[in-house]
């Protein structure tokens, strides 16, 4: 699409780091980044100026980071080192207060727990009907709504939409988070023992406020539909993430993106409360309506337009090659 934009990444494998579904390496960030034209990157700073003041050319990209993982420090930020490049990170501050954020937490086990994540969505659809047999989860999400769920994000599959519409719709929070744990009692899988493997610490953030990235706003604790909580929910989400980063990196951040590209018009207000002054989504379906709405593209999308994208595909996973 011929417009400016940014890449949006999320999940790196390598350095001790399990591969899993989405996730790329080391080398196949650099061939993305290679394969949307290097010269087409703006420092990120430069980035923030230019769409501002609404002075970004079609062909101007950015690089953006969401969740605060210690896989990206790890493993892309050398990469970006090594051209000379910085990046937009969005952070959610949740883990900073020593919350172990579930959300990433419950990908780490269905990443190092099961072969195939077909084999987690099994487990998972199955726990469901044990702990409830009268909700019929088969049947809800055999409907179109479940089948068609998230319809931007086209490197889904059935399977991954059909959960997600489960979590997010179906199931109470309560409902979910009962289920997952009952899943990792189960498997014998402790949650505590990988948080220092997950999210960026505040060194990590002082490091990269330091070198010329952007830091920005992405929630407090992530909630997968902020659209669903009132003004005054998302104001504290958002209010409590840029007090917490302001306290680490001493900059008031003035950028953001949305969590899990969810937002609606009082999002906008609250952030615009906030001094933010530029925004992603999480899509490209659209242009910038509005400097709280830019686009962005999966960095997934690119790899089906690779050549031979597909020879590090996630596989299935082995978790004692680990």
């Amino acid at each position: 699409m011929n417009l400016p934009h940014g890449l949006l990444f999320h999940h790196f494998h390598g350095a001790g780091h399990p591969k899993g579904q989405g996730s790329v390496s080391a080398r196949m960030f650099l061939e993305i980044l290679e394969f949307a034209g290097v010269d087409n990157f703006l420092p990120a700073q430069e980035w923030r100026e230019r769409a501002e003041a609404d002075q970004l050319e079609p062909h101007h990209l950015c690089v953006t980071f969401d969740d605060n993982l210690l896989c990206q420090f790890e493993i892309a930020l050398p990469v970006l080192e090594e051209m000379g490049m910085t990046a937009f990170w969005f952070i959610y501050t949740s883990p900073f207060e020593g919350q172990a954020e579930k959300l990433e937490i419950y990908r780490y086990f269905r990443t190092t727990a099961f072969e195939r994540i077909e084999d987690f969505y099994r487990a998972f659809f199955a726990a469901v009907e044990r702990c409830n047999p009268e909700f019929d989860i088969r049947g809800r999400i055999a409907g179109e709504k479940a089948k068609t769920y998230l319809p931007t994000k086209s490197f889904y599959s059935v399977a991954d939409r059909q959960y997600r519409f489960a979590r997010d719709r179906l199931l109470s929070d309560d409902d979910y988070e009962r289920i997952m744990s009952k899943m990792m009692r189960d498997l014998d899988f402790d949650p505590d023992a990988v948080c220092d493997r997950l999210w960026i610490r505040e060194d990590g953030l002082r490091h990269l406020a330091g070198s010329g990235h952007v830091i920005g706003l992405h929630s407090h604790s992530h909630p997968t539909r902020i659209s669903s909580l009132s003004p005054r929910d998302q104001e504290e989400e958002f209010g409590k993430n840029a007090q917490i980063l302001e306290s680490i990196t001493g900059e008031t951040p003035c950028v953001a993106a949305h969590p899990c590209g969810d937002y609606n018009r009082q999002t906008l207000d609250v952030l615009r409360r906030l001094g933010v002054r530029l925004a992603f989504r999480a899509d490209m379906e659209m242009g910038a309506s509005s400097a709280l709405e830019q686009p962005r593209i999966n960095h997934a999308e690119l790899l089906r337009q690779l050549p031979d994208w597909d020879h590090e595909a996630p596989a299935p996973h082995n978790k004692a090659k680990e």
